[in-house]
């Protein structure tokens, strides 16, 4: 019976062969507290994010080929195809200020609902960040703690041996303390650069399903960059910004714990341009490569519903070797931001996450 729910195991993290173990985000600029705590309460602002990210795929079920003769399903709809929610809030602290743009530090709250196939993941963690100000810049510090929750929907899986009375009759579930670390570099110049490095799932204790250590979160490593540049005369305001996710990319098995937890032989990159073409709208383009194909390439457009409200909508279409499987992918993220504050009329108002772009306060 191990082997047979291994199996099972293994098909439905396969699904994620050719993507992180930890959700994706096409717009991870405006969510990045998901993955690196140092960004938390991040100029004094308060921010709560919402998004909703959405990926059909189709598959051949290897584990109902077994029982084709019975007239049973041989595919696996879109109806399992990737799905996440998450949602974050981080405040400064202190949650008050006179002047200054800067906070001492940040706490908050981040989750993340992931359903791949037959496997669901539920995260929910603290974050916690810690502010040095350099003279031309500012040094964010961050750690986040979390409980990890493991589920396995058994509904509509064939075994092979149905009377094996260590098969689980009903959706089984598992939970895990896991915690993280991150840092952020944000320059106080006229370009607004950032940098950040966090990472994720480092406890690394294995999730057991009928007592067999059968998987394991990946240690993932985030590296962020973004840039701010202005067309003279235009005023469009142009923000370059990158993502380097390393990390294993399936399940980790109990015999190969060691070796497989810190195999980072295929990073992803994901490299992007937004254009603040008015107050109101922001229209870009990123990609996504890895060392083995250019996986996807995406649009992203922004509306800012309030000076403070933003509805952000990406479409990422595979380009992959996978694309017949992995089908194209819809992204909703909706932020609002405020400050306790008083704006110092020294601040540069141009920078889309940390200051005002035209009273903007995303």
């Amino acid at each position: 019976m191990n082997k047979t729910l291994l199996t099972v195991l293994s098909f439905s993290l396969s699904i994620l062969s050719a993507a992180q173990q930890d959700p994706q985000y096409t717009q991870f600029l405006f969510n990045k507290q998901m993955f690196n705590p140092a960004v938390t309460g991040q100029n004094a602002r308060h921010c709560a994010t919402l998004l909703t990210r959405t990926q059909y795929s189709q598959y051949e079920d290897q584990t109902f080929l077994l029982n084709t003769h019975a007239g049973g399903p041989t595919h696996l709809e879109g109806a399992k195809g990737a799905k996440t929610v998450s949602f974050s809030y981080g405040a400064p602290i202190p949650l008050r200020c006179e002047t200054s743009r800067i906070s001492s530090g940040g706490a908050g709250l981040s989750f993340y609902a992931d359903e791949t196939g037959y496997l669901k993941t539920n995260y929910l963690k603290t974050d916690l960040a810690y502010r040095i100000s350099l003279p031309a810049a500012t040094l964010s510090l961050g750690a986040n703690v979390g409980m990890m929750q493991k589920v396995i929907d058994i509904n509509g899986l064939v075994y092979k041996d149905p009377f094996d009375p260590k098969v689980p009759l009903v959706s089984t579930s598992k939970h895990n303390v896991n915690y993280g670390f991150g840092i952020s570099y944000s320059s106080k110049g006229k370009h607004n650069v950032n940098i950040g490095y966090a990472i994720q799932n480092v406890s690394g204790r294995p999730f057991s399903f009928a007592n067999v250590d059968a998987l394991a979160p990946g240690l993932h490593q985030y590296i962020t960059f973004d840039m701010e540049s202005m067309i003279k005369r235009s005023g469009i305001i142009l923000t370059t910004f990158g993502l380097a996710q390393m990390g294993n990319q399936k399940s980790i098995w109990h015999d190969s714990l060691t070796s497989d937890r810190f195999n980072f032989a295929n990073p992803t990159l994901t490299m992007g341009l937004l254009a603040d073409i008015n107050p109101l709208i922001q229209v870009g383009m990123s990609s996504r490569l890895s060392t083995k194909n250019l996986e996807s390439v995406s649009g992203i457009l922004g509306i800012y519903l309030m000076p403070n409200l933003r509805l952000g909508y990406a479409y990422d279409m595979n380009i992959s070797s996978l694309h017949f499987n992995h089908r194209n992918t819809h992204e909703i993220i909706l932020k609002y931001c405020f400050t306790k504050c008083k704006i110092d009329v020294t601040d540069d108002p141009r920078h889309i996450d940390q200051f005002d772009f035209e009273q903007k306060h995303i």
